[in-house]
C-alpha cells in the first residue's frame, strides 16, 4: 500500500523530546489517548545524569525511548514524524531521518530556524521520498499543550493540515513555499524575544539605581493594560528567558541569517540573542535552594563588584569609568 496515501496513523515519531514535544504528547493523551508515540532525543546519549534524566521523561509521558534516531523513525512507521530540536540541530535531524525509508511519511518540521535552513531540509527529506512541511509553533506550549497554534507552508501543507488536525492540533494552512512559514515565526520572534530582552536589561538598571518600582509604576500607567501590571509581565519575562534562553538564542540567530539574507539590518536581533544566552546562564533552576524572585536573581548576577559599580552592570565596555550620581527617589528597593 502507498503509505503516501495514508490521512493518518495513530502513530507519531518525535524527534527531540524536550518542553514542547512533552507537552504534545500531555494533551494527546487526553485527547487522543490512542495515539502511540515513539522519540529520540540525543540527551540520552550524553552524561550519565543527563541521559537518566532524559530517559525517565520519556517513561514519565508513556513515550517509547529508541536508542536511535532511526530506530525511533522505523518504529513510528506509517505515521508522521515531527522534528522539534533545537535551531542548531535542525538540518543535521533532517539530515539523519533522511537516510531512512520514508516512503512517503510527512515530515513536520517544527524547529525555529531560518527558512534557508528549512529549504535545505527540504531538499534533503523529499529527495528521500518523504513530504517535508515546514511549521512554525506560534506561542509557548503552555498551557495549551498539543492545541498550541501551528502555521504550516510548503507544497504538502495540506496534507499536513489533515494529519494534524487528525492529532487534534491547531493548524492553519498559510499560503507560499517552505520557509513561509518560518519568515512569519521570526519576525514575529524579533518582537516578542526582543521585548523580553529589553524587559531584561531595564530591570538591571532600574534596581541596580534602586528606581524599580517607580519605573514600574510609570510604565502602568503609560503602557499599561487591564489586569496585567508590569511587575509580573518583566517577572514572567525574566524567568522564561533563563528556562529557555539558550534555545531562544539560536533562535535568534536564525532570525540575523534570515535578515543577513536579504541584506537587512540586523542589531537588535544580534542584541536579543545575546542577552537570551546571558541570561539562560543565571537559571534559577540550577539553584534550587534560592527563592528569590528572578529579578533580584538576575540583577545579583549581573552586577558588577561594588567597587566598579559605576560602571554598567550589563557588559564590560572598556571605557573609563563615570562618575556615579546620587539618585533620590522614595523607592523602597535598595540599590544593589
Amino acid at each position: 500500500m502507498d503509505r503516501g496515501n495514508r490521512i493518518f496513523e495513530p502513530t507519531v515519531t518525535l524527534i527531540g523530546f524536550g518542553e514542547a514535544a512533552q507537552a504534545f504528547v500531555a494533551g494527546w493523551h487526553v485527547s487522543r489517548p490512542s495515539i502511540t508515540t515513539h522519540g529520540f532525543d540525543i540527551k540520552t546519549q550524553s552524561d550519565s545524569a543527563t541521559a537518566t534524566a532524559k530517559r525517565a521523561e520519556f517513561h514519565q509521558a508513556g513515550t517509547a525511548n529508541h536508542r536511535s534516531l532511526a530506530d525511533a523513525v522505523k518504529a513510528g512507521e506509517p505515521g508522521p514524524i515531527i522534528s522539534l530540536v533545537t535551531a542548531s540541530q535542525a538540518l543535521s535531524a533532517a539530515v539523519e531521518t533522511s537516510m531512512a525509508d520514508l516512503g512517503g511519511r510527512l515530515f513536520l518540521d517544527g524547529n525555529s530556524c531560518s527558512p534557508q535552513t528549512k529549504r535545505k531540509a527540504a531538499d534533503r527529506i523529499n529527495g528521500a521520498m518523504g513530504r517535508y512541511v515546514d511549521v512554525a509553533v506560534m506561542s509557548p506550549v503552555h498551557p495549551r499543550l498539543h492545541r498550541t497554534p501551528t502555521l504550516v507552508s510548503g507544497p504538502h501543507a495540506e496534507a499536513a493540515r489533515q494529519v494534524m488536525t487528525d492529532l487534534d492540533m491547531d493548524v492553519a494552512v498559510v499560503d507560499g513555499p517552505v520557509g513561509a512559514a518560518a519568515a512569519i515565526k521570526l519576525c514575529r520572534s524579533i518582537m516578542v524575544k526582543g521585548i523580553e530582552s529589553l524587559v531584561a536589561e531595564m530591570l538591571a538598571a532600574a534596581r541596580t539605581l534602586g528606581v524599580e518600582r517607580i519605573v514600574l509604576e510609570s510604565l502602568d500607567a503609560s503602557h499599561g493594560h487591564a489586569g496585567t501590571r508590569w511587575e509580573s509581565l518583566s517577572a514572567n519575562a525574566l524567568q522564561r528567558m533563563m528556562e529557555h534562553g539558550e534555545r531562544r538564542a539560536e533562535e535568534m540567530e536564525a532570525a540575523v541569517d534570515m535578515l543577513a539574507d536579504m541584506g537587512l539590518p540586523h542589531r537588535m536581533s544580534e542584541a536579543t540573542a545575546r542577552w537570551q544566552r546571558q541570561v539562560a546562564k543565571f537559571r534559577q533552576g540550577d539553584r534550587e535552594a534560592d527563592a528569590r524572585i528572578p529579578t533580584e536573581f538576575l540583577v545579583e548576577a549581573l552586577s558588577p563588584p561594588r567597587d566598579r559599580a559605576a560602571e554598567s552592570p550589563l557588559e564590560e565596555s572598556g571605557r573609563p569609568p563615570r562618575q556615579k550620581r546620587s539618585i533620590r527617589s522614595n523607592s523602597s528597593v535598595s540599590a544593589k
